[in-house]
């Protein structure tokens, strides 16, 4: 089922051992810092954009995985409309 807001759209994917949530993120969005209270997962398949964590910056482009430990902080900046999929017990499955 989608959800989302006006600056992404988000379809949730259940699965037999898990579930994804692929989220369309339209360019110039911005997250707001949040914790990340689980292990998670995050893919890019399309667009660009920058993720801020609390030790480094990743360039965020296709083909890009990024791994997130439980009691991480992060921001993201999106430049172009982008989609990544997202799995772990935040993805809201």
């Amino acid at each position: 089922m989608p959800d989302g807001d006006d600056k992404a759209d988000v379809k949730r994917m259940a699965g037999r051992a898990g579930g994804w949530r692929r989220v369309r993120v339209k360019a110039g969005t911005r997250t707001t810092p949040r914790l990340h209270e689980g292990e998670q997962f995050m893919m890019v398949v399309e667009g660009s954009g920058v993720l801020m964590l609390e030790s480094c910056v990743v360039e965020l482009l296709p083909g890009v995985v990024v791994h997130f430990e439980p009691g991480v902080v992060c921001e993201a900046r999106f430049d172009e409309d982008a989609v990544v999929y997202v799995t772990g017990p935040e993805a809201g499955i």
